[in-house]
């Protein structure tokens, strides 16, 4: 049994505001370089701004905010849109609880963990295209997640995001 820390009765479909991370496989800096507090994307770092740019494009229930991709991870804000023709859902729900064994894996189709698992499996199998190789993986198995409380937590996160290249201390020396 694998541990998850999603929280079982949310409904990650919900109209929400996302801050998220997503870390390379064991930090490794695949998409750039910090130069004078700036970040230099490289081949693989335009990869994976051009898929997290399509996400939205592809998937009109989302709407992108801030974003940045940094040498090792990436951060982004992204908000769920109400979608006119459902229902309002509320954010905890115990369906997710008592969904039935035999329903396919995975993330429940249009929720949070969809949107970042089609942004990770684009932005791997482009650049394993490019590099010819699949290994070592691009990503870690899993992301960071936290939901946007109110605007005050927004700005917060804005600023974060955008202050991130001048604040960032590589956790690998390249």
């Amino acid at each position: 049994m694998s541990y998850s820390h999603r929280l079982r009765y949310y409904n990650y479909a919900s109209p929400t505001t996302w801050f998220i991370t997503i870390n390379t496989h064991n930090r490794i800096p695949y998409f750039g370089q910090i130069q004078n507090g700036q970040m230099e994307l490289n081949e693989f770092g335009r990869i994976a701004a051009e898929e997290w740019q399509k996400s939205a494009q592809l998937r009109k229930h989302i709407s992108l905010g801030e974003f940045v991709i940094m040498p090792d991870h990436f951060h982004a804000l992204l908000t769920f849109l109400p979608l006119p023709h459902e229902l309002p859902q509320p954010r905890w729900h115990p369906y997710y609880e008592l969904r039935p064994q035999l329903e396919a894996r995975g993330p429940k189709p249009k929720s949070l963990g969809a949107v970042v698992a089609g942004f990770k499996a684009a932005v791997t199998s482009r650049i394993n295209q490019t590099r010819q190789t699949t290994y070592p993986p691009v990503w870690q198995k899993n992301y960071h997640d936290r939901a946007v409380k109110d605007a005050l937590a927004h700005q917060h996160i804005t600023r974060y995001i955008r202050e991130n290249p001048a604040n960032f201390r590589p956790s690998v020396q390249p």
